[in-house]
Parts: structure tokens; sequence; C-alpha cells
């Protein structure tokens, strides 16, 4: 299939209705929410020093924003592929730093190594099957798999009869993991109502008019429920794990304007004082 083909998928948001060079604008705009929470953890990560695993996870991030608005723009093959497989590149990212928890100085771990060979081979057998066999349900149904892979070894890290973890950091991260889950939850809900209902949707629409109607686009909403909840479970997944490789009361969940979590490295002065 050419790269400037016509993409193997539609949404229900009718096509170049305000414009013709965006093809569903509210699909396209409500990406705009994802690429600045990814844009604010990538500053997060930097700022507090994170290794760059983390820096990576949030870039990649990035990358499905913008991946996703242009081809929302679009409807072409070539921008779909930039929203989809960054997706499954992002959670095999998550899954491998679940799964690799050796001490930080131990950067030529056989274990290490060995993981990140099999993330590398599965991310490239994926993309090898999905441009040969372009089937958006191939696509869903790997990411699907990925992400209960990814939620069933968050649960694992943070069960209480397993975990080395304090009450108060389990406590932390569970909340804010569940809220990333919740989020996915109904933007999933919320975009196959949009696919099941989309013909009596798009008359409401127009009954309604807009820009009212524009609360009625059910894949827009997907966007900005699945970008929160992402960037949730990302700083969920950063302070679990970083806890758990560089020792506990190294890192903390801070808010930025009271509701905007993200992680902060506990200086080492603090951590003489509480010890």
């Amino acid at each position: 299939m050419a790269f400037w083909g016509p993409a193997t998928i539609d949404w229900c948001e009718e096509n170049y209705r305000f414009s013709s060079s965006v093809a569903e604008l509210a699909n396209t705009l409500s990406n705009v929410v994802g690429v600045a929470l990814a844009a604010y953890g990538c500053q997060f990560a930097i700022e507090e020093r994170l290794p760059l695993r983390y820096l990576a996870c949030f870039t990649i991030f990035a990358v499905v924003g913008l991946g996703s608005m242009a081809f929302h723009a679009s409807l072409k093959y070539g921008p779909q592929l930039l929203d989809e497989v960054p997706m499954i590149i992002c959670v095999s990212q998550c899954a491998y730093i679940l799964f690799e928890l050796s001490p930080a100085p131990r950067h030529r771990a056989i274990r290490r190594q060995a993981l990140t060979a099999l993330i590398a081979i599965l991310d490239v057998l994926f993309v090898s099957a999905y441009i040969a066999y372009p089937n958006p349900v191939f696509h869903q149904v790997v990411f699907g798999l990925l992400m209960v892979v990814t939620a069933g070894r968050s649960l694992q890290l943070l069960n209480r009869n397993t975990s080395h973890l304090s009450q108060r950091t389990r406590t932390t991260s569970s909340l804010i993991l569940w809220v990333g889950a919740c989020a996915f939850v109904l933007g999933f809900l919320l975009w196959n109502l949009d696919n099941a209902f989309c013909g009596t949707l798009t008359g409401f629409k127009h009954r309604v008019g807009y820009p009212c109607a524009f609360l009625l686009e059910g894949h827009a909403y997907w966007h900005v429920l699945t970008a929160t909840g992402t960037y949730a479970m990302l700083v969920g997944i950063t302070c679990t794990s970083l806890c758990i490789r560089d020792g506990e009361g190294r890192y903390t969940i801070a808010y930025k304007f009271g509701a905007l979590p993200f992680v902060r490295r506990v200086s080492p002065a603090c951590i003489q004082k509480e010890e």
C-alpha cells in the first residue's frame, strides 16, 4: 500500500466539513491534549534527571499524539502508521520498564540486554506484520494484549503480599494507575458508542448544529481520555519502578496546579534527614 494512499480506517466524524485541508477537525484538535501532556512529561523527566528510559516513554507518547493529528487531518495510510505503530512501541516500552527492575548501576546486566533484545524483536515483528497485513483489528488486538500485560505486571508489583514498597507508595501509585485505567475504559466506551450509533449521532449533530455538535464526537473523547489515562499510567509506572530499582524515598509524586501529577526526585539532604 502506498505511503500516501488512503487510510485503512475512517471514523464517524464527517470528513472535510470545515476545511479542505483538515479531514476531521475535532479528531485532529483533540490530540493537542496528548501532545501537551507528553511534552510536560518530557519536561519533568529532564528537570528531575530521570533515567533515559522514562524520557523515551514520554517522547514516544508525544509521537503518538503528533501522528494521530496527522492521520486525522489527512486520512492517509502513512500518517496512520505514525499514529498506530508508536502506540505499540510506547506500551512495549512500559512493559520493558516494569519487567526490567535491576539496580540502576548494573548497565550491562544480562537480563537487561536480553529483555531489550526481546522487546526490539517483538516491535519489529509487529511492524513488519502490520505493514504486510494492514488490518486495524490486528493492531487493536495487539495493543489490547500489551495493555493487559502491562496492567497485570503493575498490579503484581503493587500487591501488598509480594511488594516491598510501603503502604503509602503502593496507595499513591495504585490510585494514579487506576485513574489512568478508568480513563482508558471510559474513552473506549465512548469510542465504541460513536461507532455503533454513528448514523444516529450524525443526524443529531445536524439538528443541534455546530459548534455544539463537536460535543458529540466520540472518537475525540477517546483521544482526550486516553491521553489523560496514558499520562497518569506513565507517572504511576515511573514512580513504582524507580522506587523498586533505586530505593524507596528517593522519588515521590508531586502535583502541578494541585491536580497534575509528576515524579519528583528527593534531594540527598532530605533522604539523610528522613533516615
